[in-house]
């Protein structure tokens, strides 16, 4: 085992992670663990929508606001949105600084978007519909200039901790790190879903979180992607996780239609509604056998503005006037549970981006508030941290994470119960079957996923329950591991 001391480690190269590396003064000795090659791994990458920003004119930051709370179905924590919202200009700015280029207009100012859920037009966009590696390009270039700055490629395998349980530093692919700070950005959990389009994550982070001593939170929530790319079966079991049509085209002109007629959705921003309301008027519409299309005849120049959707099309021999579309999972609004620094409740463990829940979402996330959260949580976090006098010990114990399994079985059972209509005999019989499986980190996050799923007896957001169709805005649910396994129990 190779021995490393550091200031800090890193885990994820997501827009999170970088944003903090970039956020630490020059001295500060950074290593960054990713688990494929640098710019390869994480979600950030796929994102074809953009990030959402307020002008500091005040009613620009409160219809923002409005917007983000309207689409978390009043769920939101207003502190974490007035703390996120308030930052988006400011945030963009930096991102430039670091050599972000975002779309701009004949003046020189960003080129605003509109998408579903925004009142007005305010997403900034790279390249049309590449916003993602648009970014991870930027933030790698600024990162390669830095000598304080360097990478292993690696799967996290332990978390180290002192006396006192503060974390002191990692295990990865055959090197023991000792460092002050360990801050995991590591991404969501979608990939305990078959029907996905982001990419599967590990989940390693998130168990040895949890074994410190960390809760999770909104495990229950899950945030399905209205416009995926419908291909057939014989096509989707060959690839990793489905195309995705970004949201951008609609608030571009494009319109969902059932055959040649417009999709009939309830709610007073048609198909630019927040998505949880689109994804299960797509859903229902597939459920009656029938096909779901964007009509994009109307945008002219489709394939200079939107190159990437343009692409993908072509290579499936799909024309993109007429795309077919279906629901998948895209981003879990649950976590890890943090302050809106990335702060937990064990020493020296700092948890940014989606693999982390701030309450910014509530039930249903904005559209492009999730690269925003994460570029200033990965900002603040570094902050935070520099500002702190906490410093781990003498290394005294391993958390060792366990190697996931059977994750097929694990992706079916989820694919049912936790799918955009629920209830609580497939929830119920989701745990007892997932209770007999090995504790991996997959199983323990599908568990607690269907667990919160159970408790939470209403409708609301992205969590809706046919036999509970009442929305009561329970309260958020939080769990530590001692806790859940207690649960489990009562359940089974």
């Amino acid at each position: 085992m190779n021995n490393i001391e550091c200031d800090i480690v890193i885990v994820g190269t997501g827009i999170a992670g970088l944003s903090c590396a970039l956020g630490f003064q020059d001295n500060t000795k950074i290593i960054i663990i990713s688990n494929n090659n640098p710019g390869k791994s994480g979600s950030t990458r796929f994102a074809q929508g953009g990030i959402a920003f307020s002008e500091n004119d005040g009613e620009s930051t409160k219809a923002h606001i409005y917007d983000t709370i309207n689409a978390g179905s009043g769920m939101c924590d207003k502190t974490a949105v007035h703390h996120f919202i308030e930052q988006s200009n400011k945030t963009i700015k930096w991102l430039e600084k670091q050599g972000v280029n975002f779309d701009k207009r004949e003046d020189g100012t960003i080129q605003k978007g509109l998408e579903g859920g925004h009142s007005e037009n305010r997403i900034a966009h790279i390249g049309g519909d590449a916003t993602g590696i648009g970014i991870i390009n930027a933030l790698f270039e600024k990162i390669s200039s830095k000598d304080n700055i360097s990478f292993i490629k690696g799967e996290l395998s332990a978390l180290l901790t002192d006396d006192n349980n503060t974390v002191c530093g990692i295990e990865a692919e055959g090197f023991t790190i000792k460092s002050s700070s360990v801050i995991f950005a590591t991404g969501g959990g979608c990939g305990i879903f078959g029907d996905r389009t982001a990419p599967e994550q590990p989940l390693s982070a998130f168990e040895l979180a949890l074994q410190a001593g960390t809760k999770a939170t909104d495990m229950e929530f899950f945030q399905y992607h209205p416009t995926a790319l419908d291909l057939p079966l014989e096509v989707t079991v060959q690839i990793p996780r489905l195309p995705l049509i970004t949201e951008a085209i609609r608030g571009a002109g494009a319109l969902l239609k059932v055959g040649k007629n417009l999709m009939q959705i309830n709610h007073e921003m048609g198909s630019l509604a927040p998505r949880d309301v689109v994804s299960r008027a797509v859903f229902e519409n597939r459920q009656q056998g029938k096909r779901v299309y964007l009509d994009t005849s109307s945008i002219q120049n489709f394939s200079s503005i939107f190159p990437t959707i343009a692409n993908i099309c072509k290579q499936y021999d799909i024309d993109y006037n007429k795309i077919p579309i279906r629901t998948a999972v895209h981003y879990q609004i649950g976590g890890i549970k943090t302050d809106v620094n990335g702060r937990t409740c064990v020493d020296g463990l700092y948890v940014i981006g989606e693999a982390s829940s701030t309450g910014l979402h509530g039930a249903n996330r904005l559209a492009s508030n999730s690269l925003l959260e994460a570029s200033i949580m990965g900002k603040t976090c570094a902050e935070t941290i520099q500002k702190s006098n906490i410093r781990g010990g003498i290394i005294k114990r391993r958390i060792i994470s366990k190697k996931d399994s059977t994750q097929s079985t694990v992706r079916d059972i989820n694919n049912r119960s936790l799918g955009i209509i629920r209830n609580h005999d497939t929830l119920k019989d989701a745990i007892i079957t997932l209770s007999t499986l090995p504790q991996t980190p997959n199983v323990i996050a599908s568990l607690m996923s269907n667990l919160f799923a159970l408790r939470r007896t209403e409708s609301v957001g992205s969590h809706y329950r046919s036999d509970y169709l009442e929305t009561k805005r329970m309260p958020r649910q939080h769990m530590n591991l001692d806790e859940f396994k207690e649960e489990i129990r009562q359940v089974i």
